[in-house]
């Protein structure tokens, strides 16, 4: 039979040179008996010079965080564990290379117990496991988590925010599958359909809205477009029944819908209704709207298309603003210079407006030598910077020299909120007012 004695030599011998782990023991003093080998390599301490000293005097870091203290609940006999989420590290070692970046000193997990033999305490044994590694993985999937986290409700934001803005676009938006079943409305759709969102899910939108004597033409063309045997077309105008609201003429723009793989999956439209535009056109077709000399709308023209965008913005909840602009000294281009030098100067203001102001909003002679302009779907802060570029564009006319005389507008302007809604009047009284006290000012610094 081999010695016990000889069993405990070598097991001694392992926990000193060959344990992956830190093993180091104290007397019943804390004097340092033993230091093996791994916290030799780790902590570049070496036992030689540790041997016989107090272990809080060698490392007074156990006293700074109040750590002194399981060293004396072990020479009590109580076994104590000190966890990495409580307890970082107990002594200072460096950590690994590869995670030096990260921690200032290893991670670890430590037992502190009483060191007993037949019953006698002679001491304390201390282990100390390196869990630098793990810290940090778990370090990274909490960080993954929270990133997922975000990522996740970030998301949801995006949804809910892409959500309203197609609940607040005041044109139709329309999602159809392959079949032409209706896969998304938004808010305006069901509106101008008359239907419930819930009722209008899964529905085939030709066999439902489309009227008899385009429907079947229109569900042809619908089919070559998924099978891609048509080349996809962007605009397009239809009619369409809808529940409350008879036939509406609906004017779409088209959008072909793919998967990752380029397969057709069906179209994305975005349509308005412009039933009460094109009723307006054929209302303006047996009307003269249009100034001879300038080519702008005339009176009548800018009253019938101003009157009609002021009932579409209050529906759609867009603001305008309404421009009202006079030729400076025009008596005086007409008394000294002749009329073809102020019929030269009706034009150049036509000119320079269209310049100023974008095609789709409402330009006019209104009368004479004024001109109101409304300008759709824009913001009030958006005034200045137009009177600004209007300004520029005088600037530039003087520049070529070609009227003879120093060319000048006077300008005005009102705002249109659908929320305080003002009549067309109205606005046009305000706007005046405006610009007559801007043609005041001119004459004061003269």
């Amino acid at each position: 039979m081999i010695p016990m004695d000889l069993y405990e030599e070598g097991l001694s011998n392992w926990v000193e040179n060959f344990l992956f782990k830190g093993v180091f023991a104290t007397d019943k003093n804390l004097k340092i008996i033993l230091w093996n080998r791994w916290l030799e390599e780790k902590s570049g301490l070496f036992s030689e010079k540790l041997m016989g000293k107090n272990v809080l005097e060698v490392f007074p870091e156990t006293i700074e965080k109040k750590a002194d203290r399981y060293f004396y609940q072990a020479l009590n006999g109580e076994p104590i564990l000190l966890s990495h989420r409580f307890h970082k590290y107990l002594i200072k070692i460096p950590p690994e290379k590869d995670f030096s970046n990260y921690f200032s000193e290893m991670q670890q997990t430590v037992q502190i117990a009483p060191l007993i033999s037949n019953n006698i305490l002679l001491g304390t044994i201390t282990m100390i496991e390196d869990v630098t590694e793990r810290v940090y993985t778990e370090m990274l999937l909490k960080k993954k988590a929270e990133i997922l986290k975000e990522a996740e409700e970030e998301a949801k934001k995006e949804r809910d925010l892409a959500q309203h803005y197609l609940n607040i676009v005041g044109v139709i938006i329309l999602i159809l599958d392959k079949n032409g079943n209706i896969e998304l409305i938004n808010k305006r759709g069901c509106e101008i359909l008359g239907y419930k969102k819930e009722e209008l899910i899964g529905k085939n939108w030709f066999d439902t809205f489309i009227v008899d004597s385009e429907k079947e033409e229109v569900k042809k063309v619908f089919k070559g477009l998924m099978n891609g045997d048509l080349e996809p077309f962007e605009e397009h105008e239809n009619f369409i029944k809808t529940k409350s609201r008879g036939i509406r003429i609906i004017h779409w723009h088209n959008t072909i819908l793919k998967d990752s793989k380029g397969k057709i999956t069906g179209v994305l439209s975005s349509g308005e209704d412009i039933t009460e535009k094109k009723q307006l056109e054929e209302i303006l077709k047996s009307m003269v709207i249009t100034d001879e000399l300038t080519g702008l709308n005339n009176r009548r023209g800018f009253l019938t298309l101003a009157g009609q965008q002021l009932k579409i913005a209050q529906r759609t909840g867009e603001n305008m603003l309404l421009f009202f602009i006079d030729i400076d000294n025009m008596k005086w281009i007409n008394d000294t210079l002749g009329h073809n030098a102020g019929d030269i100067a009706l034009k150049n203001t036509a000119k320079i407006l269209k310049e100023t102001y974008r095609e789709s909003d409402i330009i006019s002679r209104f009368g004479g030598d004024e001109f109101a302009v409304l300008v759709l779907d824009t913001h009030p802060s958006n005034a200045q910077v137009l009177i600004e570029r209007l300004k520029e564009n005088i600037k530039k006319q003087n520049e070529k020299n070609e009227n003879g005389f120093k060319f000048s507008l006077s300008i005005g302007f009102s705002i249109f909120n659908p929320e305080n809604a003002k009549s067309l009047d109205e606005l046009i009284t305000e706007a005046d007012a405006m610009m007559y006290e801007d043609k005041k000012r001119k004459k004061y610094n003269e």
